[in-house]
């Protein structure tokens, strides 16, 4: 397998699928209210 999250060539995808998995969240409720530990991640590595 080969990582290519970070290569910046790819920055523009990942910004658009980050959008598109919020979206997604939001339309189904789903959020980590109720689980800190997991947001807690999120906002530490969900940069825009």
């Amino acid at each position: 397998m080969n990582n290519l999250y970070h290569r910046s060539e790819y920055s523009d995808i990942i910004k658009e699928l980050k959008g598109k998995l919020r979206l997604l969240r939001e339309e189904l409720n789903e959020t980590d209210s109720n689980y800190p530990h997991i947001q807690k991640i999120i906002d530490k590595h969900w940069n825009d």
